[in-house]
């Protein structure tokens, strides 16, 4: 966590941890003891040089160029890994060209000229294709016989070696512990000095990532959502430190300082806030007088503390701290209240068996003797085998590969990258040429992605390890101890005290749970709900929960967002069908060739040609209270954030929602939905059904009736294709609509439009957990408002999005930027933008401090990962397969609370940007708009 990264410089590899459960101080008893799952099972991760280095020289692991891409938005562009090789070979390439006229540069100002204008010719065509390329290149021409020799990565970073005097005047020491078994917790590892130090020394800096400690909570998944229940805490908590008053934990994050282990009685360290020089120029300190609030805003690790020797301490001696009062308590309530788990006896880590188990059971030999459900077999496989499966498109049993000895098998073990799930399916002892001792040797069939396997020979031992399987190993115990490490009161600033002594640092799961009175505002049942609707293939469709007399709205307001169409772009893709008619949102004067996006209602319920029971009210026009002569947030937001549909009939609960659209609306989209009755054939069909239900006198059983309605099906499809589309396709459809199972053949067409509740909430979502409402955040015009309580972790509600490039929407004729933007999901590196449309949705605001939601892809349709794979001209042209967003609790959320997620730090950055280079238009002073 401490070693940065560089893309062309990365000098040390991170190798996975050699021992696993080595928080076991028996593996055999492994869950015998109070201390079972209070520390972590991974220790001995090493980091290998893969290379020389000079002392001093700055260490960079490595975070892979995805790392820096997808954090183009925070860094910018910068050169990655293959930009740095491209540059040097480009360097070097440009130097023996021109070597003859780089011997004089320094003294040929007419030489050193020319070679300038012919390097900076090179990098403004090297700008347009690749400008990471551009940033590894220097810009200098004197620089580049330098830049040639030491590379272009090592050139980028001028102070990446520190001379030795340097570090020991800025630096702080890092070595001064290692770890070791401990002298003092019985099976447990400690700290323990590498060399003598004396009393009021710093040991080891300790660097601290801060947090809230509900982000560690864990809560029974399997529980009735309206009651979660918090079961325990993460392992990560044991490895904090805090206060019993504060919300907040500190996470330290040097080397060996998380090995440091307790004393209550002797002691030899204590921490402290540094008083190391550099901390003292810190962007923020523990002195800044920080609220708890100002301290989570801040998103990069800031704080330093340090452990300090409070006596001489011996090289070899283990260092010991003094937890605090409070954690020592709360162990010995722990060790009190423990009980064995009953599996104890019969539970062995995968440490266990790879400790003991020299020769691994075949397939067939564990039928009679199988190992335990808590750990499975991994096999960590060669580089060219891997490589040789991939190219190979066998399936079923697959491919046959034999294990040969290679010059870097010693690596294969070095990261999980390497390890597949594997079975045994024969073993093999034999002595190697030269070795006294017998080796064992495994056929193996490994298992790969999609239900692909195949077949390793003469596999080492070394090379087959168990593995535990999640969520068996201890730190998973349910009853496992968890506490902070306490801070005292004289190192805590009072201003991050924000629980008062007496409240409890775990929050209630549920505040209503122990009172009968719903908070105001709160409703019982869901009122309207997102499920596939009725009409064969048109995806989601709304339903109505509750009754709803004519006349009443539906559902709550949401807004409309008006879109110029861009002349110089032919279409906005998969947002055309759901344009409104400009004229019909009466807002044709607000632009040219200007168009209305409604979402909820207005985008999500589907339109039937023959049935319709919604229609839509005249919007209004409310600027929130903004004016364009004071307001920043003024043109933030779409002043149009009223619009409301009404049932035009008696809407029982469970209908499908249906707006009116008149039959034009329909005809113009007839390359795309077909040839389907319009609103005059369910009519004509209606109409020829009743005359000849007369003229049978209703008994369809006859020779004629059934005569009569062979011709007549044989003449509509001569005279319109359309009202034979409407008409039931049988007899039986004929009796099924006159003997009023169906009002008319529209209704009989979507024979689904009415579900029970039952089938709703078991298959649908419930979309009216939010509401809009004036918004508590200055300047954000109106907000979405929680209907009901929402527990910690449950969907608030859910939105379909619509996939539309940039370029489609994003430009006006005015050469500005659509509104429509602000209310998109995207990302910079992309040019593909998420409209969401569900119900209220784009009223949800920006906090970044305190946000009580945050937005994931929804598991409710099962194609979400298809999409995610899809190139960006297939998501932006398919119709098909629409994925699902989700906003979810952070944390229980009350009825009536406003909704808010963190929009990210690149919004904020550009939003503090507008608001510090805002100016109000000239003229606004005496502006009215006409709404008011």
């Amino acid at each position: 966590m401490l070693a940065k990264s560089h893309t062309g410089l990365v000098n040390v590899d991170l190798l996975r941890p050699y021992t696993v459960d080595g928080s076991c101080r028996d593996l055999a008893h492994c869950r015998h003891g109070p201390d079972a799952g209070a520390a972590t099972p991974y220790h001995g991760k090493e980091s290998l040089a893969n290379g020389d280095m000079e002392a001093g020289m700055e260490l960079f692991v490595e975070y892979g160029d995805e790392w820096f891409a997808d954090r183009e938005w925070k860094f910018g562009v910068l050169p990655l890994s293959d930009d740095f090789l491209d540059a040097d070979e480009l360097i070097q390439d440009f130097y023996e060209t021109h070597k003859t006229a780089f011997q004089t540069i320094h003294d040929d100002h007419d030489i050193m000229t020319n070679l300038q204008d012919r390097w900076d010719g090179i990098l403004m065509n090297q700008k347009d294709e690749d400008e990471g390329l551009v940033m590894a290149l220097p810009t200098d021409v004197r620089d580049m016989d330098e830049v040639r020799q030491t590379g272009s990565a090592r050139h980028s970073v001028p102070n990446v070696v520190r001379s030795l005097e340097w570090l020991d005047e800025h630096g702080i020491c890092l070595d001064n512990i290692e770890p070791k078994m401990s002298s003092s917790v019985v099976g447990q590892r400690g700290a323990f000095a590498t060399r003598s130090l004396r009393e009021g020394q710093v040991i080891a800096p300790a660097p601290l990532v801060h947090m809230q400690r509900h982000f560690l909570h864990l809560y029974q998944e399997e529980r009735d959502k309206s009651d979660p229940q918090l079961v325990s805490d993460q392992l990560l908590l044991n490895y904090c430190y805090g206060h019993a008053n504060s919300s907040l934990v500190f996470f330290p994050y040097a080397p060996i300082v998380n090995y440091i282990n307790h004393s209550p009685t002797v002691p030899n360290a204590k921490i402290r806030w540094s008083q190391h020089s550099s901390y003292e120029h810190a962007n923020w300190t523990h002195t800044d007088h920080k609220s708890v609030d100002d301290i989570m805003k801040h998103d990069a690790a800031a704080l330093l503390m340090e452990f300090v020797a409070t006596r001489d301490i011996g090289k070899g001696e283990e260092i010991l701290i003094d937890y605090g009062p409070k954690w020592q308590d709360a162990w010995n309530t722990h060790v009190q209240q423990w009980t064995t788990p009953s599996d104890a006896e019969t539970f062995f880590p995968a440490a266990y068996w790879n400790e003991n188990e020299s020769l691994i059971l075949t397939s067939k030999e564990q039928i009679e003797h199988p190992y335990p459900s808590n750990v499975v077999l991994l096999c960590f496989l060669q580089r060219k085998i891997q490589e040789m499966y991939r190219v190979d498109n066998s399936t079923t049993i697959g491919p046959q590969y034999i294990w040969e000895p290679h010059d870097d098998d010693h690596e294969v073990m070095d990261g999980m990258g390497n390890a597949k799930k594997c079975e045994i399916l024969k073993r093999s002892v034999r002595r190697n040429d030269g070795d006294d001792d017998e080796r064992s040797y495994y056929g193996v069939r490994v298992f790969g992605k999609e239900d692909r396997s195949w077949i390793v020979a003469g596999l080492p031992r070394e090379f087959v390890e168990f593995y535990d399987k999640p969520y068996t190993s201890n730190q998973h115990l349910r009853h496992a101890f968890r506490h902070e490490i306490h801070l005292p009161d004289d190192l805590f600033p009072s201003n991050w005290m924000d629980l008062t002594p007496s409240s409890s640092s775990t929050p209630n799961p549920n505040p209503n749970k122990d009172t009968d009175e719903k908070p105001p505002g709160s409703l019982e049942t869901c009122g309207l709900f997102l499920a596939e609707s009725s009409i064969p293939n048109a995806g989601f469709g709304l339903y109505t929960g509750k009754d709803i007399s004519s006349g009443d709205d539906i559902s709550y307001p949401d807004l409309a967002i008006q879109v110029e169409h861009n002349s110089g772009v032919s279409s906005a893709g998969l947002l055309d069908p759901y344009f409104w008619d400009a004229n019909k949102m009466d807002v044709s004067n607000e632009a040219k060739n200007v168009r209305s996006l409604v979402p909820g209602i207005g985008m999500l319920a589907n339109s039937h040609p023959g049935v319709d029971n919604a229609w839509f009210q005249d919007l209004k026009v409310d600027s929130a209270g903004l004016h364009r002569s004071k307001d920043t947030g003024t043109g933030g937001f779409t002043n149009q954030h009223d619009v409301r549909h009404q049932a035009n009939i008696f809407i029982p609960a469970g209908m499908e929602l249906f707006p009116n659209n008149d039959d034009s609306w329909f005809l113009s989209r007839n390359e795309t939905i077909g040839n389907i009755p319009l609103r005059r054939d369910y009519s004509a069909a209606d109409e020829l059904l009743d005359h000849f239900w007369s003229l049978v006198e209703g008994d369809v059983t006859s020779d004629f009736a059934k005569d009569l309605w062979e011709l007549a099906w044989v003449d509509i499809g001569i005279r319109s294709d359309r009202v034979k589309k409407a008409l039931p396709t049988d007899l039986d459809g004929v009796v099924d609509v006159m003997q009023n199972h169906f009002d008319s053949t529209a209704v009989y067409s979507i024979p689904k439009s009415t579900r029970s509740l039952d089938w709703l909430n078991e298959n649908g979502l419930c979309v009216d957990n939010i509401k809009p409402g004036p918004s508590t955040i200055s300047q954000a015009g109106p907000g979405a408002f929680a209907t009901r309580s929402i527990p910690r972790g449950h969907t608030i509600t859910s939105s379909p999005i619509i996939p539309i490039h940039r370029q489609q929407i994003v430009h006006t004729s005015q050469g500005t930027e659509s509104l429509l933007l602000n209310y998109c999901y995207g990302f910079p590196n992309s040019p593909v933008l998420l409209f969401p449309y569900g119900p209220v949705v784009n009223f949800i605001n920006h906090n970044s401090v305190e946000p009580n939601a945050y937005i994931r892809w929804s598991n409710f349709t099962t194609h979400t990962q298809e999409w995610l794979e899809m190139s960006v001209d297939e998501k932006i042209h398919q119709d098909t397969v629409k994925p699902l967003l989700e906003f979810v609790a952070t944390r229980d959320i009350r009825a009536g609370e406003e909704v808010m997620i963190d929009y990210g730090s690149r919004w904020e950055e550009s939003w503090d940007k507008h608001v510090e280079k805002w100016n109000p238009p000239p003229g606004t002073e005496e502006y009215v708009s006409a709404s008011e």
